[in-house]
């Protein structure tokens, strides 16, 4: 349903939690926060699903505002 595959670019350590940068099959790039218990053996290289139900969407620093996110 609502989970999108992506493959794991790299893995940050943040204490309790990590940060884990993905690239998904259609070449768009993210950035995951995640607690730790959840991402146990996961590392470079993974296949992952992702939920992006709740994703929070930034602009670039200095980017126009734009619409198209909200239109697709």
């Amino acid at each position: 349903g609502s989970d999108t595959q992506g493959t794991v670019r790299r893995v940050a350590d943040l204490g309790w939690a990590s940060k884990v940068s993905l690239e998904l099959t259609d070449g768009q790039r993210l950035v995951a926060h995640s607690p730790n218990d959840q991402i146990q053996g996961i590392g470079d290289g993974s296949t992952v699903y992702v939920d992006l139900r709740d994703a929070k969407v930034f602009a670039p620093k200095g980017a126009p505002p734009s619409d198209e996110l909200a239109q697709a």
